[in-house]
């Protein structure tokens, strides 16, 4: 039983060693499966992974292609927009150059317009205000004439109107004095009558004598008659005479005497008031005389202040053109200087504009030129010369794009015919 037991044991323990065996040979022989299955899996992912590599790299050169001719239209669209720009902009600086000196000229002629205007109608009012001065220098030589005529008129009037005036008061006076003369005698004669037929008769009662009225009193009554007789028509019929009552006989030789001095003082006042209407007239005369030359002086006075209104006058139209000739030089010297200043201020936006307009072209191509580089390949740097570099390098290197199967032969010759069409440039 014991060696059984060790017999089953070796038995045991030979089976449990195959069976380690085979499940050693087992395990290796799924690690090789494992292994192969790993390194085939591991060959179709690397497969796949350049299949997928092949592919991206295919897209992205297409992609690259794409916006290589993407790049390459926009940039011909960019020129050709460029160019229209520039014509265009060319285009309206020469419209704008033509309207500016169309508009210049224009405004020169409506300088010259308005100029000629201006002294037409400068002329115009300069004949107008001399034709207004000569009319009103002839209506106050006129006026002036009329109302010296007129003076003259006048005073000859007054001349003649005085002369009768006095003529008819030495006239008055005249009478006066000879009626007063006559008077005298006729009174002292009566009282030579009166005093011899007093010498002869007694002398009565003493009566009181009647009262006398005075010479000057007697004298005015009778031009005052006389002027009632000249101003009134003479009656038709005859009037009778009226005769005096005789004065109470038998004055004395008092009253004679009396009667004497009185007749010789109203003789003397008749005389006196004769030789001041004589002198009254000659008063009135020299002050006819007086008032006619202040009127001639007032009418020189009045003649010089026309004269100096009008050579005021004269001067004020002189200055007034000489403001006006000042200041219409003025504005077109002003005129002048912004024209100039507004052409120079155009001419200096347009050299703005086209350093700007040459500035944002350096930048766009540069732009280009590095976004060009950037996403370029070596067919595209050679395609478009953005480098400078030789005909003889430029087709090496073709050649090895060529070799390479980097290029399709089409593409090759195109190329090629391209590069030797083109000027050759030091590198």
């Amino acid at each position: 039983a014991k060696e059984e037991a060790e017999r089953i044991a070796k038995a045991k323990a030979a089976a449990e060693k195959k069976a380690q065996e085979a499940a050693e040979k087992k395990a290796r022989a799924e690690a090789k499966a494992r292994a192969a299955a790993h390194k085939k899996a591991k060959e179709e992912v690397d497969r796949k992974a350049a299949e997928a590599e092949r592919i991206a790299r295919a897209e992205a050169k297409a992609k690259a292609d794409a916006e290589r001719m993407a790049q390459l239209e926009a940039e011909r669209i960019a020129k050709a927009k460029a160019d229209a720009d520039r014509k265009a902009q060319a285009d309206a600086e020469k419209k704008a150059r033509e309207a500016a000196a169309m508009a210049e000229a224009k405004r020169k002629a409506d300088l010259a317009e308005r100029a000629k205007m201006a002294e037409q109608e400068r002329k115009a009012r300069e004949q107008a205000e001399r034709d207004a001065i000569a009319k009103a220098q002839a209506e106050m030589e006129a006026k002036l004439k009329a109302e010296a005529a007129a003076q003259a008129k006048r005073r000859q009037e007054l001349l003649a109107e005085l002369e009768a005036q006095r003529k008819a008061r030495a006239e008055a006076s005249a009478v006066a004095a000879n009626e007063a003369a006559k008077a005298a005698e006729r009174r002292v004669q009566m009282a030579k009558v009166e005093a011899n037929a007093a010498a002869a008769t007694p002398a009565p009662e003493a009566k009181p004598a009647p009262k006398k009225r005075s010479a000057i009193f007697t004298l005015f009554n009778r031009d005052k008659d006389e002027r009632n007789t000249t101003a009134q028509p003479a009656p038709t019929q005859p009037v009778a005479a009226v005769t005096p009552a005789p004065e109470p006989a038998g004055p004395s030789a008092e009253e004679i005497a009396r009667r004497q001095a009185k007749a010789n003082e109203e003789a003397r006042l008749a005389a006196e008031a004769a030789q001041r209407n004589v002198a009254a007239q000659a008063g009135a005369l020299a002050r006819m005389a007086k008032a006619d030359a202040d009127a001639r002086a007032r009418e020189a006075d009045a003649r010089a202040r026309e004269a100096e209104a009008v050579r005021k006058e004269q001067d004020r139209l002189a200055r007034e053109q000489e403001r006006s000739a000042a200041a219409k030089k003025k504005q077109e010297e002003a005129e002048a200087r912004a024209a100039a200043k507004s052409k120079a201020a155009e001419e200096e936006r347009i050299r703005e504009l086209q350093k700007e307009r040459a500035e944002a072209q350096r930048e766009a191509a540069e732009t280009a030129a590095k976004s060009f580089n950037k996403r370029a390949t070596d067919y595209d740097l050679l395609d478009n010369r953005v480098s400078k570099k030789s005909k003889r390098k430029r087709l090496k290197e073709l050649l090895e794009l060529y070799k390479n199967d980097e290029i399709s032969p089409k593409q090759y010759h195109r190329l090629r015919a391209k590069i030797l069409s083109e000027p050759d440039a030091a590198e």
